[in-house]
């Protein structure tokens, strides 16, 4: 008897010491998980884009754990740290915390990652929100226009938003594409001339080729509709490329009625020397270049001529040549924002990058008279 007592008190003080236990083990090992979450949320806004994403993606899978984690971070960098893999990365929480935190950085003009944070709502966008997708329709930023759009696309499921047909105008070729692409996933295909006609773009900013990609955006949405690319490639050369814009323009007449085809815009081949260009979720884009007549022009894919003095011109290429051309091409950390110089030394070979605040002394003047440029040809 004696021994079955001494059993089951020996049996008792086990169950009683695990009880004391487990609350421990269980406090150490969410302790270690919360550590483990917040360090995965310091990696999401780190240097390297690959270890960002991996790491905003197993931030999403952990959930609510995973976005409080988000909230600590920011509680204690603030959320000027977030990156763009990040904010996108909020769009897949399932949670209101996470949509409210969105509304408040789309809300928020000084940060950087607007659009972004636009993009992610209408990964998932709800219908109350279609007041707020409207409210963006004519930003100044066509990356906050295209999230927008993409919003209203996305809560309009019965019925075609009338923004995709308004946006068929819209002053910016890539916001038009987009819209007669949303248009054309509705079986709508009026949008088809303006899709067919961005096959044959032809625009480069110095070493960027912004026609290639716009032209690959165009032919993915002809693909779908024709069932083919018809033998389009977007990197071919304008000659090769033309015998499939043909039969793509054949295709939609059939479909729509007859249309002229877009002509190239005139500066198709034009030599630049010197440029600027300044991307903004805030300000939205500005690009201006000067040609070797001596011709100032803005925008892109069909650029408008801006009226400037000889004087003018020459004031650009002596400022040009007393910016850097040589040593450091990037200035400052770049996120959203920044300012390009191009065409800068001898060759007109060297570019230059900077940051908000970060662009070097030696080309403030440049960039001072540039923007001058752009203000005189809106008055």
């Amino acid at each position: 008897m004696s021994d079955t007592r001494r059993i089951l008190g020996s049996a008792v003080l086990a169950i009683l010491l695990l009880i004391a236990i487990l609350p421990a083990q269980t406090s150490r090992a969410a302790q270690t998980g919360d550590a483990k979450l917040l360090r995965y949320a310091k990696d999401a806004c780190g240097a390297r884009w690959v270890i960002r994403r991996q790491a905003a993606k197993r931030l999403v899978k952990a959930g609510k754990a995973g976005f409080s984690a988000v909230e600590k971070h920011i509680a204690q960098e603030g959320r000027t740290v977030l990156s763009s893999e990040l904010v996108d990365a909020l769009g897949d929480f399932d949670n209101d915390e996470a949509r409210s935190l969105l509304i408040s950085l789309v809300g928020d003009t000084e940060f950087y990652w607007r659009p972004q944070a636009l993009q992610a709502m209408a990964k998932k966008p709800r219908v109350s929100e279609a007041l707020l997708f409207r409210s963006f329709c004519q930003a100044d930023s066509y990356l906050l226009r295209r999230a927008a759009l993409n919003g209203l696309d996305g809560i309009a499921t019965k019925s075609r938003p009338p923004e995709l047909g308004a946006a068929l105008e819209d002053k910016d070729l890539r916001i038009r594409v987009h819209a007669a692409g949303l248009l054309l996933e509705r079986e709508d295909q009026r949008g088809l001339p303006i899709l067919i006609g961005a096959l044959l773009v032809e625009d480069s900013f110095f070493a960027v080729d912004y026609g290639s990609q716009l032209r690959r955006t165009a032919i993915q949405w002809l693909k779908s509709w024709a069932g083919s690319d018809l033998g389009y490639r977007a990197n071919a050369p304008a000659q090769e490329r033309r015998k499939a814009v043909l039969t793509f323009h054949e295709k939609a007449s059939h479909a729509i009625g007859k249309f002229d085809l877009p002509t190239p815009a005139k500066t198709e081949g034009t030599a630049w020397i010197l440029g600027f260009e300044r991307r903004s979720c805030k300000k939205g884009d500005l690009v201006l270049r000067l040609d070797k007549k001596g011709r100032v022009w803005r925008g892109l894919f069909h650029p408008r001529l801006l009226q400037t003095s000889e004087e003018t011109t020459a004031k650009l290429t002596e400022l040009a040549s007393q910016a850097p051309s040589k040593g450091r091409r990037v200035h400052g950390k770049i996120r959203c924002d920044y300012t390009r110089l191009a065409g800068l030394g001898d060759k007109a070979s060297f570019s230059l990058r900077a940051a908000p605040g970060a662009m070097p002394a030696a080309a403030d003047a440049l960039v001072k008279l540039w923007l001058e440029l752009a203000r005189a040809a809106e008055k």
